[in-house]
């Protein structure tokens, strides 16, 4: 892959051959018009033309800044900043894109698996009937793969009484009940 001076120092192949030198598939330079000045010299003829033509008409006619066409003109007016900042962000998300493709398949990528299972265990959740603690265990024990309803009972109550040693998974604490009697 083409690689040029400038960004030598990157070394990831795709970064190397997509900022600094021509795609084959689309047959352009990309990265080279931020640093080579041609564009930014075509930007900025454009800019002046526009600029002079917006004060031409604002001197001959008088025409209020405010003006429908005196505003387009302005606006049509190009910030290089935000166009070369537009240009690398989209330049960089296709790369990334590619090397998100690459390495869909590695195992240390997420596949969106763990968004799935955990929207099924919310469902399962919502659906489990027991006691808010019962729920909270039913959940987290859905999180270390542990299918709460197929413990004995008395697994589930030896896992309820350490639960409650937990300030974090009580249901109402005293602090939480103050103003409330007990039923």
């Amino acid at each position: 892959m083409p690689v040029c001076t400038g960004l030598s120092g990157l070394s990831h192949p795709y970064l190397r051959g997509d900022l600094c030198g021509a795609d084959p598939e689309r047959g352009n330079f990309r990265g080279e018009i931020c640093v080579d000045g041609l564009v930014s010299d075509r930007i900025r003829d454009m800019n002046a033309m526009v600029e002079a033509t917006r004060q031409e008409l604002e001197k001959r006619y008088h025409a209020d800044t405010e003006d429908l066409t005196m505003r387009t003109l302005k606006a049509a007016q190009i910030n290089e900043d935000e166009y070369f900042g537009r240009f690398l962000y989209d330049e960089l998300a296709a790369i990334l894109k590619q090397i998100k493709a690459a390495h869909g398949n590695d195992k240390t990528t997420s596949d969106g698996a763990a968004i799935e299972q955990a929207k099924k265990q919310l469902e399962n959740a919502q659906k489990f009937e027991g006691s808010p603690l019962e729920k909270k265990m039913n959940v987290l024990m859905g999180q270390i793969g542990i299918d709460y309803s197929k413990l004995t009972k008395e697994e589930q109550m030896t896992l309820l009484r350490v639960f409650n040693k937990s300030s974090m998974l009580k249901h109402r604490t005293k602090a939480g009940m103050r103003g409330k009697h007990r039923r």
